[in-house]
C-alpha cells in the first residue's frame, strides 16, 4: 500500500472517530452500563475464592448458602447489564444509520445534475443502503467500545494480579504476541476490506443497470450474455469477500488458540502450586474462572479492528459522496420574466464542445423555435435555464442578471421543461 493511500485512509479514520463526538451522550450511557457489568463480573472470582477456601475447605458450611447466593446475584447482575449494553448499543447504531442516511440523501438532493450524469444510480444506492450500515457502528460507538474494553482489560489485570502475581505474569506475557499478530495482519485486512467494498458496489451498480434495461436486453435476445456478465461481477465479489473473511477468521482463531495454550499453562502450573501447598485451591479456581475473560477485551479489540478496516473502506466511499460540492445559488428572487439572454456561451459534454459562442436574446412574449440535428445542443440550451448545468464560458442572464445570482428554487419555479 502506497504512503499516499495510507495517509488518505488515516484521514478517513480520524474523520470517522470525529463523528463519535456527535453521539457522545449515547456512548456515555454505554460506558456506564459497561462499568456496571464489569463490576458485577469482577466480584465473581473473589467470591469463588472465598467460597472454596474459607467455606468448603475450612468446612464452615453455615456460610455456604450466603456465598452461593452472592455468586448467583453477581452472575445475574452481569447478564442483565450485558443485555442492557447490547440493547443500547443497537439503539445507538440504528440512530446513527438513520441520521447518516437522511443526511446523505439530503446532501445528494442538492448536488448538481452533472454529478448524477457521471455517477451511476446504483453507486449512490450502494453508498446509502449498504456502506452507511457498515460504517455506522464505527462512527457512533467507537469511543464507548474502546473505552469499555480498555477499562475492562485494566480491571481484569488488577483482579488477577490481586489473586496471584505469578499466574498473572504468565497470562500477561502472551499479550505481546497478540500485538505482533495483529500488526502483521492489519495491512492485509485493509486491502481485503477495500476490495470487498469495491466489488460489492460493482454488483449493485451492475444489477440496477441490467434490470433497468431488461426490456431492451430481451428485445435483443441478450439474456444469456448479461447473465454471464452479472455472474462474473458476483464471482469477483464472492472471492474478495471470502479472502477478507478467511484472513479475519484466521486472525481470530490464532488468538483463540493462544488463549487455549495459556489456559493449559495456567492450569498445569497452578495445579502444581496447589499440590506443593503454595497456592490455595480457591485461588486457582477463581483465577482460572476469571482469567479467560482477560483475553475477551483483546479479542473484542481485534474483531473491532477487522470491522474498522472494512468500515474505513465503506466510509471512504460515503465521504466521497458527502464531499461532493452542492449547487451554489444567489440571493435574488426572480420576479416577472422580461428577458432571457445567452451571452458568449460555450458548453462541453465529456470534452466535446456542444455550444460555442452562443449569443441569443429572447424577449417576454416572444415564441422561439430552436431547430437542429440530434446532438446539436437544443436540450442543452434549455437545461442551462434552470441551471441544471452551468456554461463552460460566458453566462445566461434573466432580466439582465446572471442566473447564478438567483435563488435556485425561485429560478426553477419559473422554468417548465416538458
Amino acid at each position: 500500500m502506497s504512503s499516499s493511500v495510507t495517509c488518505h485512509t488515516a484521514d478517513v479514520a480520524k474523520r470517522m472517530l470525529s463523528y463519535n463526538w456527535r453521539y457522545f451522550r449515547w456512548q456515555l450511557i454505554l460506558i456506564i452500563i459497561s462499568l456496571m457489568a464489569m463490576a458485577s463480573m469482577a466480584v465473581t472470582p473473589l467470591l469463588i475464592k472465598h467460597l472454596v477456601d474459607e467455606v468448603l475447605v475450612a468446612k464452615k458450611y453455615q456460610y455456604f448458602a450466603i456465598f452461593s447466593l452472592l455468586i448467583l446475584l453477581a452472575v445475574t447482575a452481569e447478564r442483565i447489564f450485558s443485555f442492557l449494553l447490547n440493547k443500547y448499543y443497537m439503539l445507538t447504531v440504528n440512530r446513527v444509520i438513520k441520521d447518516l442516511q437522511i443526511s446523505a440523501y439530503s446532501h445528494i438532493q442538492k448536488l448538481p445534475v452533472e454529478f448524477f450524469v457521471k455517477t451511476p444510480t446504483g453507486t449512490l444506492i450502494s453508498r446509502i443502503c449498504s456502506d452507511i450500515v457498515v460504517m455506522a457502528p464505527l462512527v457512533g460507538t467507537s469511543i464507548a467500545f474502546l473505552a469499555s474494553n480498555v477499562l475492562e482489560l485494566i480491571a481484569l489485570t488488577f483482579v488477577l494480579t490481586y489473586l496471584n502475581v505469578e499466574l498473572s505474569l504468565i497470562a500477561l506475557s502472551f499479550l505481546p504476541l497478540y500485538y505482533v499478530i495483529f500488526k502483521k495482519y492489519n495491512r492485509k485486512l485493509q486491502e481485503d476490506a477495500a476490495e470487498e467494498r469495491k466489488t460489492y458496489s460493482k454488483v449493485v451498480e451492475g444489477l440496477k443497470e441490467k434490470l433497468e434495461g431488461i426490456v431492451t436486453v430481451k428485445n435483443l435476445n441478450l439474456l444469456e450474455r448479461f447473465k454471464n456478465l452479472f455472474a462474473k461481477d458476483v464471482d469477483r465479489w464472492v472471492k474478495s469477500r471470502q479472502a477478507m473473511y478467511v484472513d479475519s477468521y484466521l486472525l481470530r482463531n490464532v488468538n483463540l488458540y493462544i488463549v487455549a495454550v495459556v489456559s493449559t499453562i495456567v492450569l498445569v502450573y497452578g495445579g502444581f502450586k496447589v499440590l506443593t501447598g503454595t497456592l490455595t485451591l480457591g485461588t486457582l479456581i477463581g483465577f482460572f474462572t476469571y482469567f479467560r475473560w482477560l483475553y475477551e477485551p483483546i479479542r473484542q479489540l481485534v474483531d473491532w479492528n477487522n470491522e474498522f478496516q472494512r468500515g474505513k473502506s465503506a466510509a471512504l466511499r460515503v465521504f466521497e459522496v458527502l464531499d461532493a460540492k452542492e449547487e451554489t445559488e444567489g440571493c435574488y428572487e426572480l420576479g416577472k420574466l422580461r428577458e432571457i439572454s445567452y451571452v458568449n456561451v460555450d458548453f462541453a459534454y465529456n470534452g466535446k464542445l456542444i455550444l460555442k459562442k452562443l449569443n441569443l436574446t429572447i424577449k417576454a412574449g416572444e415564441r422561439v423555435a430552436i431547430v437542429g440535428a440530434s446532438g446539436a445542443g437544443k436540450t442543452t440550451m434549455i437545461s442551462l435555464l434552470p441551471r441544471f448545468y452551468d456554461p463552460l464560458k460566458g453566462e445566461v442572464r434573466v432580466n439582465g442578471r446572471s442566473l447564478k445570482e438567483y435563488k435556485l428554487a425561485s429560478l426553477r419555479r419559473s422554468v417548465v421543461i416538458v
